[in-house]
C-alpha cells in the first residue's frame, strides 16, 4: 500500500511529516474484496446457499475501508525542546506519544524515487515517500550527523 506524505515546517525549529492513505488504495482494496466474493459466490455452491460469510467479509471490508479512509499519522520533530510527537488519528480514536530526540535510532534517504526513513527506537518506523527536493529539505532539518545516504 501506498501512503501520501507532506513535509512542513510550522516553526522555524519544527519538522512535521503528515502522512495518510493514498486515496486510490481504499477503493482497490475494496474493488479486490467485491471481486473475491463475487467469485466464492458464483463458483462455490454453499457459498450461495449460505452467504452470510460472505456478507461478513464485505462489511469487514467496508469498516477496514472507512478506517484507512480517515486515518493519518503526525510526526513532529522539535529541536527546541528536543521532542518527537507521534499522533495517530482515524475514526477509531486518537494516540498520541511523546519521545526525546536521544530515541531517534536512525535516520537515511535512499532510493531512486527518494524516501526518508526514520526509526524510533526498535518500535516506531517511519517510511515516506517523497520529491528529491523535500526529502533533501528534511535529511537538513532532522540533521546531517544522524543521516546515513
Amino acid at each position: 500500500m501506498s501512503a501520501g506524505v507532506a513535509i512542513d515546517q510550522p516553526t522555524p525549529h519544527q519538522i512535521q511529516f503528515l502522512l495518510w492513505q493514498d486515496s486510490a488504495e481504499v477503493p482497490r482494496f475494496m474493488l479486490f474484496v467485491l471481486v473475491i466474493a463475487v467469485a466464492f459466490f458464483l463458483l462455490m455452491l454453499q457459498a450461495r446457499s449460505s452467504p452470510m460469510p460472505l456478507h461478513g467479509l464485505v462489511g469487514a471490508a467496508v469498516g477496514w475501508c472507512a478506517v484507512a479512509g480517515s486515518a493519518r499519522e503526525v510526526y513532529l520533530f522539535d529541536h527546541a525542546a528536543r521532542t518527537v510527537r507521534v499522533q495517530r488519528i482515524s475514526l477509531l480514536g486518537r494516540f498520541e506519544e511523546f519521545f526525546s530526540v536521544e530515541e531517534v535510532v536512525a535516520v537515511q534517504q535512499a532510493g531512486a524515487r527518494s524516501s526518508v526513513t526514520i526509526a524510533i527506537r526498535p518500535r516506531v518506523l517511519i517510511k515516506t515517500p517523497s520529491t528529491p527536493r523535500a526529502s533533501a529539505w528534511a535529511m537538513g532539518r532532522l540533521g546531517a550527523s544522524r543521516a546515513v545516504t
